[in-house]
């Protein structure tokens, strides 16, 4: 049975606690936000520990694998701390906004024999691919700029 805990108890929280709720082979036991109220309610609803600092989450917990769910600018510091305390990582996207810092990480997890996972959900799905393909043939012209916004968050569009 893997021990999860999840950092973040925002608008993506509920997709990784519900996907622990429907393993059988992962159970929930602690979350953490810096916002006491979401940390509360979260750990309310799914009867674990709720923590207020993830290293303390991840410290006081033994965690198999810590989901970061968190503003894409901790993602590598929570990360890191957790790869050097032992934990497996599965991290929302982006790995991290600098290249030196996700470099660090990866070798990091490798050298400690732990998975470091990035959600990078939207990859596959059949718009994704009918942009890439018509990038590539040419039919959509030359790149000049691009510029991308997820609302369906704002909209209520997870769960």
């Amino acid at each position: 049975m893997l021990k999860v805990g999840i950092v973040g108890c925002g608008n993506i929280f509920t997709m990784h606690a519900t996907s622990c709720d429907y393993l059988k082979n992962a159970t929930l036991v602690g979350v953490c936000d810096i916002k006491k109220d979401r940390a509360d309610k979260a750990a309310k609803k799914y009867g674990v520990t709720a923590y207020y600092d993830y290293k303390e989450l991840i410290d006081n917990e033994t965690l198999d694998v810590v989901h970061v769910c968190v503003p894409h600018y901790m993602h590598p510091v929570i990360s890191r701390y957790a790869l050097e305390k032992g934990v497996n990582v599965l991290c929302e996207k982006p790995m991290s906004i600098k290249y030196e810092d996700a470099i660090y990480n990866v070798k990091l997890a490798e050298e400690k024999g732990l998975k470091y996972g990035i959600i990078f959900q939207c990859r596959y799905n059949n718009t994704s691919k009918l942009v890439k393909e018509n990038l590539e043939n040419g039919k959509l012209g030359k790149v000049i700029s691009a510029h991308c916004e997820d609302n369906s968050l704002l909209k209520g569009g997870y769960i």
